[in-house]
């Protein structure tokens, strides 16, 4: 597969801020009126061999000073325990296979915090 140099830069710049944990997105997005998402998508991180709950848990840690523009949405689970951790992390929003979500019906566990409405 050819790419460009404008490809390769783009996939420089994402390594980089997963890598890094870089504010490139807070920067570009300081005062927004709507909320702004980044996705960790967990599943493959982990499949290359990195700890992708360490990078929600880095997502969170770096923008948790900030104005609460920013928002974490969790995706690509490849196991139930990717969701429950995302919840304990603060993630506003995660995605997950119906496997997981029958995982968690199957489990018993609580759908809410006591504390949550539904």
């Amino acid at each position: 597969m050819n790419l460009s140099p404008a490809a390769l830069d783009v996939c420089a710049l994402e390594v980089v801020a997963w890598e890094t944990g870089t504010s490139i997105e807070y920067a570009a997005t300081k005062g927004a009126k709507e909320p702004v998402y980044v996705s960790p998508f967990v599943g493959r991180v982990d499949d290359r061999g990195d700890d992708g709950m360490g990078v929600v848990a880095n997502i969170r840690k770096m923008y948790q000073k900030g104005d609460g523009h920013v928002h974490i949405l969790a995706a690509s689970f490849r196991k139930l325990d990717h969701l429950l951790h995302s919840f304990a992390l603060g993630a506003e929003v995660a995605t997950s296979p119906a496997k997981i979500l029958e995982q968690w019906a199957t489990a018993r566990l609580p759908i809410t915090r006591p504390e949550l409405p539904l």
